[in-house]
């Protein structure tokens, strides 16, 4: 069997005229990125999606390899998703000022996350997602559901490694937190006693997914 090309040498022929390696790697990420935004924006996410290609296209010749490219492409996605908002805030009147670490995605007019598998269908943990902060959700998403970890997560998000964990625990308290908020029923009581299990169900069906990253953050 043929191994796939990687990502750096997909890179490599594309900024040496290969079109279609340039396609083959576009195509690679295109569904992460549609994830991306449209687990947090409703009707909005076309343009966000081309435009985060055609930046990555723009830059791909001055793309430096010190992180791996789903990190550098996944950064982008960030960048253009705060821009979003903080264009969406100024054309409502409201300051321009965007903190991500404060602020979230529903406080932004966000819409409640899609990004969870078929099988966790529990609203309330859809509703909660969206009423952390958007730096803490977009961590959550990016580790679970993308499989970056560790240096390339931490490159994303612009942060120190040792920020990110902390930030990732912050994550998990705060999520229990609004699942608690929401709803004081029995169904809320079992969703909160059931959160660790679900963070370790996508965490097994993330490690699945990317098997060589398995043991690569036993510290998060």
């Amino acid at each position: 069997m043929t191994e796939e090309p990687t990502d750096a040498e997909l890179l490599a022929r594309w900024r040496n005229g290969d079109a279609v390696a340039g396609r083959t790697l576009v195509e690679r990420y295109y569904p992460g990125i549609y994830r991306f935004f449209s687990s947090k924006l409703p009707g909005e996410v076309g343009d966000l999606v081309q435009s985060t290609f055609l930046a990555c296209i723009e830059s791909r010749d001055t793309y430096e390899q010190r992180s791996s490219f789903k990190a550098w492409l996944f950064g982008i996605a960030r960048n253009k998703l705060y821009a979003h908002f903080r264009h969406k805030r100024l054309r409502v009147g409201r300051t321009v000022l965007l903190d991500p670490a404060e602020l979230s995605c529903e406080d932004l007019g966000g819409s409640p996350s899609t990004w969870l598998r078929d099988k966790d269908d529990d609203a309330l943990l859809r509703r909660a997602l969206p009423r952390i902060p958007l730096e803490l959700q977009l961590i959550l998403e990016l580790y679970l559901c993308e499989g970056l970890t560790g240096a390339a997560l931490a490159e994303v998000m612009d942060m120190s490694e040792n920020t990110l964990r902390s930030k990732f625990r912050r994550a998990k308290e705060l999520l229990r937190k609004q699942v608690a908020e929401l709803d004081r029923s029995p169904a809320a009581d079992q969703t909160l006693a059931s959160i660790s299990t679900w963070l370790d169900d996508m965490q097994e069906e993330r490690d699945r997914r990317y098997p060589q990253l398995a043991d690569d953050d036993d510290d998060d």
